[in-house]
């Protein structure tokens, strides 16, 4: 007769268990990490472009006055907190920062200055139009990075227009505002500032025992420093000064752009800006 040899339970149970943990840790496609999965595809966000814009002129010799607002809403993004945390912060830039709740009230409130202005000098007219531009521009929108300009322009009389730019960098994947702080250590920033420093020095032909003041730059105790208005594009970053922040309105705005090739021994494989550099 032959004998069949049946494992005992104790030397069969541990094998089963063994089995049963390999399992456990193999990846599972549920909906989590489905979900997951295609949040890191997409790296940039879908939006579109809004113009919008009200005019009035108190008669037909009144130049008059007129605004226009050109913003954007972002219509896809990795998540829909994501999508709308953007939307709110350009609104906030555009909008609530300027003290009103919505486009149409900036514009009823641009209008109805011009009206009072113009009625309380019938007797003695300028005849200067007003005119209001704001217009949000994509700079960048690719490798997580949402990159945009804000346009302010405004001419109400006086010597001359008034303009600047303000610049804002999104992290697609969180919603948060990028500045230096969020792509650099505080040593990293500061070698950094002395790469912008040099960069500086040479378009403008400055010395390094000159300073700037000599040339009609006015930075603070006349020490060089980055601004936090910059932008992200795919050869580096460019910090941009507005007129009045450290040179004469004749001067314009200054542009500092400094590219990946200088810094990347401060972009390591955590940086936001690795993708871009490699």
């Amino acid at each position: 007769m032959i004998k069949i040899h049946t494992p005992s339970l104790k030397l069969v149970l541990p094998v089963f268990i063994t089995i049963s943990v390999l399992l456990s840790c193999w990846p599972v496609d549920n909906q989590n990490s489905k979900s997951r999965l295609e949040s890191d595809q997409i790296s940039s966000l879908e939006f579109q472009s809004e113009y919008i814009n009200q005019s009035y002129a108190y008669s037909e010799n009144d130049p008059g006055a007129v605004i226009e607002i050109t913003y954007i809403e972002i219509t896809k993004a990795p998540s829909p907190r994501i999508r709308d945390a953007i939307n709110e912060q350009l609104e906030d830039i555009m909008i609530y920062s300027q003290g009103f709740e919505s486009y149409q009230q900036l514009m009823d409130s641009f209008i109805t200055e011009y009206r009072l202005y113009y009625e309380s000098n019938a007797d003695d007219p300028l005849n200067i139009g007003w005119e209001d531009q704001r217009t949000v521009e994509v700079i960048y929108n690719y490798h997580n990075i949402f990159s945009v300009g804000c346009n302010f322009y405004s001419f109400t009389g006086g010597a001359h227009p008034n303009g600047w730019t303000d610049y804002y960098n999104f992290d697609i994947q969180t919603g948060e505002v990028i500045d230096l702080q969020y792509l650099f250590s505080y040593r990293e920033t500061k070698k950094l500032q002395t790469t912008g420093e040099n960069l500086f020095r040479d378009m403008y032909g400055i010395r390094p025992d000159e300073n700037f003041s000599d040339y009609d730059f006015w930075f603070p105790d006349d020490e060089f420093y980055l601004t936090e208005n910059f932008f992200i594009d795919d050869q580096g970053l460019t910090f941009y000064y507005n007129s009045y922040e450290i040179a004469p309105y004749s001067s314009g705005p200054t542009e500092l752009h400094i590219p990946y090739e200088l810094i990347v021994d401060l972009i390591d494989q955590d940086n936001i800006l690795y993708p871009i550099t490699n």
